[in-house]
């Protein structure tokens, strides 16, 4: 039953903001009021508004001032909608006439978004003049329930942007895998994707979790060679297997620019891991395979990419030294490389990484400098890697066998992750190397902490050595008072006939005659 219009031009002169509202919400009155006045930049429809942009609807009533405000307001440039059943307090009347107002508003809204919501499926017929009315660059659709008629009308929307910049589309279809109105067909998302064709402005691309398989990908390669902009590619949590990823790479070859790459959760084995590395454009530099299906038992190399993400995959037994071999070539480029929550593939079992992995991976680190981060475990993840385990980066990051062996210690690595029980020493040379230091001076500090005997070698030059043993350690131990006084110390005790004699005038020679 539809009910008449409300008239909220002949009453807004009337009415005071706090009228406006229910609940006597502040959240909801200020952000009235920031749209009145134009200072508001960004608006989101939630359950629970706590900050101004926020807004709470309990009624028709607060949708339809919210919407008298959107239609005159000049400042916003995004607006979005957060949770379940953001607007199911109110009629399909109130919502249209909501959407209309968003429509046809002064203000030039260039993105929106919508997250953790199922408002979709009643929404996404209603936002074609929120499309047409807006210079409207990119849409985000973040963990929202999609079905193929939703799928289908989004790529629809899709077709009508100009000059989109991003677009990114992630479902939350797994939370209900027997609903038949989430499922999600590799065939209807294929039919959809030829409408990003010409979108030579696209520079980030998101489609996760929406059941692409070999069709989809067929139409992926078609558009790609048209966008030339592309930069950051996102397809997680599909069903992309070998057959596909040669598929996808064929296409991509033309995308120059491209250099962030995700295929989480996929079907990729070793092959389609290896056509990655073989084919992706050299201008990617970041790929990201986590809980994938390789095992990594056979030869790999991985020193292309900067960034490597391979946590959550169960790898052969040769599957550590595969990487350990790639990070102990001089030519790695690998900065940041994840491998935790891995399983290690024994017979018929799969066993947790431990003290044994990470011995492999320090020593391949002893002349690695290019890595920076190398994540092995999480708080959250169960492994068998004890204290004593982690101490094998202590030698990598400062050997004290030599004075020349800790100069060619690591002093790249910054980062081990979130790891509770790290041993002092290491987090404490993981944390001089990340002191943004260039390495000769990190280098020099690691020397004077683990050689403070390291002038004995040097007595013969006696006390004419005492004024650069002063500057060394004015420049290298700033920082460690203790350090300094202590280096010097153990300078000065070591020749301490030498100082007496100076300061007792009793040294061997001919006497100096003091000038009057």
């Amino acid at each position: 039953m539809t009910s008449e219009k409300i008239d909220y031009d002949a009453l807004a002169a009337t009415t005071r903001i706090e009228d406006m509202t229910d609940d006597d919400c502040e959240s909801n009155q200020e952000t009235l009021r920031s749209l009145k006045s134009g200072r508001l930049l960004e608006l989101q429809i939630c359950n629970q508004p706590i900050r101004v942009g926020e807004y709470g609807v309990l009624s028709d009533k607060e949708l339809g001032w919210l919407g008298y405000f959107v239609k005159k307001n000049t400042s916003l440039v995004k607006f979005g909608i957060h949770g379940f059943n953001a607007l199911g307090r109110c009629s399909e009347q109130a919502v249209d006439e909501f959407f209309d107002d968003l429509g046809r508003s002064s203000a030039c809204i260039n993105f929106v978004y919508f997250s953790f919501t199922n408002v979709l499926p009643r929404l996404i017929n209603k936002l074609g003049p929120v499309m047409k009315n807006n210079g409207i660059t990119g849409w985000s659709f973040s963990n929202c329930t999609l079905g193929n008629p939703e799928v289908t009308s989004l790529f629809g929307l899709i077709r009508d942007m100009e000059k989109p910049n991003g677009l990114h589309i992630v479902t939350m279809n797994n939370h209900h895998p027997t609903d038949n109105d989430y499922h999600l067909d590799d065939d209807v998302v294929s039919e959809g994707i030829p409408s990003l064709a010409s979108k030579a402005s696209m520079q980030k691309l998101t489609l996760r979790g929406l059941k692409m398989g070999r069709n989809s990908c067929n139409a992926l390669s078609t558009v790609f060679p048209q966008m030339a902009d592309l930069i950051q590619l996102d397809l997680g949590q599909n069903e992309i297997d070998d057959n596909s990823v040669e598929i996808l790479v064929r296409g991509l070859a033309g995308c120059i620019h491209l250099r962030d790459l995700s295929l989480n959760d996929n079907l990729i084995l070793d092959d389609g891991f290896d056509v990655l590395i073989r084919g992706l454009p050299a201008s990617v530099d970041a790929l990201a395979l986590p809980r994938n299906l390789f095992e990594l038992d056979r030869e790999l190399s991985l020193m292309r990419f900067k960034i490597l993400n391979l946590s959550g995959n169960c790898l052969a037994p040769s599957g550590i030294m595969a990487v350990a071999e790639s990070l102990a070539n001089p030519e790695c480029c690998l900065k940041c490389l994840d491998m935790s929550d891995l399983g290690i593939i024994d017979e018929e079992k799969v066993l947790v990484v431990g003290d044994e992995e990470v011995a492999i991976m320090a020593r391949a680190l002893q002349k690695n400098r290019t890595l920076i981060q190398l994540v092995l475990s999480m708080p959250w993840v169960d492994d068998d890697i004890t204290e004593s385990g982690w101490g094998a980066f202590s030698s990598v990051l400062c050997d004290d066998s030599s004075i020349n062996a800790t100069h060619s210690s690591n002093h790249t690595l910054c980062s081990l992750g979130q790891v509770n029980d790290l041993p002092q020493d290491v987090r404490s040379f993981l944390d001089l190397n990340n002191s943004g230091e260039d390495e000769s001076r990190i280098a020099a500090k690691k020397i004077l902490r683990a050689h403070r005997h390291l002038v004995k070698p040097l007595l013969s030059w006696e006390l004419d050595l005492l004024p650069y043993v002063v500057a060394w350690l004015e420049r290298f131990a700033e920082t460690r008072l203790d350090l300094k006084l202590s280096s010097f110390y153990e300078f000065v005790r070591a020749i301490p006939l030498k100082i007496v004699d100076r300061m007792g005038g009793k040294t061997k020679g001919k006497k100096r005659k003091l000038c009057s």
